[in-house]
């Protein structure tokens, strides 16, 4: 390949619309750049370290443009225009040098581990179990007044039955529980008309109905995207590790895992406000307050892509926006329910891309590795991550 064709298929790549057999080449004439040994030909080729510096340029260029929307591609990952690094061709000039050499190829799996579904466990308040995916659709319950019943959708509902009817304050304070496990999600619908979606491994307790209480409380652990039912008299707060969100009606999305070095909140409409040991913020839609878990100080900063990003999983996708390989391995074990091991030095890598959920964790785990920065070995039910 000459330098103009190389260049030319770099800005295909960089406009989001390459082929996979564009990724490959890429990747493969890139290598070669940074390894003149591997059949580096300067008279065709012209000199890797001038194409280097002009790749640098380019890359730099792109740091202003907007992100592109992508449309979905069942097919393979969805690409997006880079700040400085590109799903598949990212680190392209952090990573090259000094990698040892190993295969460029996944050893995968021969048992297909597949994605996660619906999955939740209800502790009712007198402490009664039920496995929701493994019960029959209609009513669960009559608990006080309120009628739980799960719908062919999969949705858990809350519905009271007698509007008249007032209650205890007791029952206020006595919490359900929903459960989801790894590779488990679940969507809620409180009596009050406010919807929940549970991603895996969370947990949200709240009362059967709020009705006569002066707030809507609700306590969550793990990540949910609230659509909160308004009602300017009873404010909803939800409590979540070191930090409280109060709202009257609106929606965001909670992220408070316990092995997450932040918490965050991202608000998609309405309005927010955040209260910590160490501080108070009020959002606007697209904005996201951070709470940091070891110091519990709040930060506001604005949410990528709108807060798109961070209903991605909501919407069956995963979406990654420059996180860092630990993140981006984070999320896949809790929806597919595996072990990470992490061998090598991932300083520096970071992924901005899009990919359906509902793939088999062979095919997430293939495109991951198209960027040529990490490799995986699967034993098991545990991905062992190298460099």
């Amino acid at each position: 390949m000459k330098k103009e064709d190389f260049l030319i298929l770099a800005g295909k790549i960089a406009e989001g619309n390459p082929t996979d057999e564009d990724i490959l080449i890429y990747n493969t004439y890139l290598n070669q750049i940074q390894n003149e040994e591997q059949g580096w030909h300067e008279d065709t080729m012209g000199n890797p370290q001038l194409i280097n510096d002009e790749l640098k340029e380019r890359v730099d260029q792109l740091k202003d443009l907007p992100v592109q929307k992508i449309k979905k591609n069942p097919s393979h990952l969805q690409l997006i225009g880079l700040a400085a690094s590109i799903l598949i061709v990212f680190a392209i000039f952090l990573t090259y040098n000094n990698r040892p050499d190993i295969p460029h190829q996944t050893i995968l799996s021969k048992k297909a581990i597949v994605p996660g579904s619906n999955k939740a466990t209800l502790t009712l308040a007198n402490g009664k179990q039920i496995i929701l995916d493994h019960i029959e659709n209609g009513k669960l319950a009559n608990e006080k007044n309120i009628l739980i019943s799960k719908s062919r959708n999969g949705e858990l509902t809350f519905q009271s039955v007698d509007e008249e009817k007032e209650t205890n304050s007791a029952d206020l304070l006595s919490k359900n529980i929903v459960s989801t496990p790894n590779g488990g999600q679940y969507q809620v619908d409180l009596s009050d008309g406010t919807k929940v979606w549970l991603n895996a491994k969370s947990t949200l307790k709240f009362p059967s109905s709020f009705k006569g209480g002066k707030t809507r409380q609700v306590e969550l652990t793990g990540e949910a995207y609230f659509e909160v039912a308004k009602n300017p008299e009873v404010p909803f707060i939800v409590s979540s590790n070191q930090m409280k969100v109060k709202v009257l009606g609106t929606h965001f999305n909670i992220k408070a895992y316990d092995d997450e070095q932040q918490s965050s909140t991202t608000l998609l409409q309405g309005s927010v406000s955040l209260s910590s040991a160490h501080g108070q913020a009020l959002l606007k839609p697209g904005q996201q307050g951070l709470l940091n878990q070891q110091t519990g100080k709040l930060a506001v900063s604005a949410a990528s892509d709108g807060g798109e990003g961070a209903i991605a999983w909501k919407n069956g996708d995963f979406m990654f926006v420059n996180e860092d390989i630990y993140t981006v391995m984070r999320q896949i074990s809790r929806w597919y329910d595996v072990e990470i091991e992490y061998k090598g030095n991932f300083k520096d890598l970071q992924f901005r891309g899009e990919i359906s959920r509902f793939k088999n964790i062979n095919e997430v785990l293939k495109l991951l590795q198209l960027t040529d920065a990490v490799h995986f070995k699967v034993v098991g039910r545990r991905i062992i991550v190298m460099t």
